[in-house]
């Protein structure tokens, strides 16, 4: 497993829809990501830069100034050489 590094504006949110979570727990994985960074790389699809997985991650980095200012613009992505059928069941 290969894991780049690339600037949170390449990446796309896909069209077909992205998990949701409530308010309570987007507090905690955001003070979670301020307080220990990324611990996890968000999977992309490698022909278009969609994200499949870490959806709310990801809007964290854009949105959140705590989080920029202490951990950048550059999130960590696994690429994959999937179809768009394959990136939903995904």
């Amino acid at each position: 497993m290969e894991i780049s590094f690339v600037d949170n504006r390449q990446l796309k949110i896909p069209s077909w829809g992205a998990t949701s979570i409530l308010r309570p727990e987007k507090m905690l994985l955001k003070a979670s990501m301020i307080d220990y960074g990324w611990i996890q790389p968000i999977v992309v699809k490698s022909s278009d830069n969609m994200i499949i997985d870490g959806y709310q991650r990801y809007l964290i980095s854009l949105d959140d100034e705590k989080f920029i200012k202490k951990h950048g613009n550059m999130i960590p992505v696994i690429y994959k050489n999937v179809d768009e059928v394959e990136a939903i069941i995904m």
